[in-house]
């Protein structure tokens, strides 16, 4: 029993010595830099006040950026490739303004104010490009085409009509097949209508445009196009909307380039 006692105390004073000597060496070294044997690659300690230590990789950061400023190069090609002439499409008809990804159109028709909103966020979509020539074709990959759903508002006496609207797939069957629409080929359905004066609340009632009657969505649409709202601005609209949402694209891979680089 006194043995046993006496074995425990000298391995308590041993461990207890082996700590206190750990212990200043390891604050020595949470001051240094690590270099991983198998990569050679530094790391830097952030922090070792909490006895853990964070690290980050420099040549990680470097290989991302390098990689997205190739990858901005590559998207700025294309953006002339799509834009030969400089010129960036137009909606005739209306005033564009732009908030981030955000776009207003607004006009006045008669008595009438009528404005059109979309954003270009989460609505691209890919369409194959056909070329004359089977092997090009085939060479070439698909392109990226936003068609964002958008609100038209109209307003009057203080009173808003509001249609919702979002794209249909034949526009997507159409380029598929490689056949042109015709003006008589309707691009977009109406989802949803509702009507309000002044603020718009959350208790507002709405109608989905597939169930009412189809003499009246076909009026709903000529009272539409009458306003500028037809076949012609639906393709104005793609095209605009395919370049904004590609220049806010490479504008974020910019940023986070400069993100990356600080």
């Amino acid at each position: 029993m006194y043995i046993s006692v006496k074995v425990f105390e000298m391995a308590s004073r041993f461990v207890t010595g082996l700590m206190r000597s750990f212990i200043p060496n390891f604050k020595k070294v949470c001051n240094r830099q690590f270099i991983t044997i198998s990569t050679g690659k530094i790391f830097q300690p952030i922090s070792c006040g909490n006895g853990s230590s964070k690290f980050f990789s420099s040549k990680v950061d470097s290989m991302l950026s390098e990689f997205l400023k190739d990858e901005i190069e590559a998207e700025k090609k294309i953006a002339k490739q799509q834009l030969p002439t400089g010129q960036v499409p137009a909606i005739t008809g209306f005033q564009l303004t732009s908030n981030e990804d955000e776009i207003t159109l607004n006009k006045t028709f008669g008595s009438e104010k009528i404005s059109v909103k979309f954003h270009v966020s989460h609505s691209v979509d890919t369409a194959p490009d056909f070329e004359s020539d089977e092997s090009q074709e085939q060479q070439k990959g698909p392109s990226v085409i936003s068609k964002p759903s958008f609100t038209v508002s109209i307003e009057k006496e203080n009173q808003k009509l509001v249609f919702e609207c979002a794209f249909i797939e034949q526009y997507e069957d159409d380029v598929e097949a490689n056949q042109p629409n015709d003006d008589t080929t309707d691009l977009f359905n109406i989802e949803e209508i509702y009507m309000y004066s002044g603020d718009a609340t959350d208790n507002i009632y709405s109608v989905r445009g597939d169930i009412i009657d189809g003499g009246l969505y076909d009026h709903l649409m000529t009272y539409l196009e009458e306003r500028g709202i037809d076949h012609h601005f639906a393709e104005q609209l793609i095209k605009f909307s395919t370049h904004y949402e590609h220049a806010q694209y490479v504008a974020l891979l910019q940023r986070i380039r400069e993100f990356v680089g600080r």
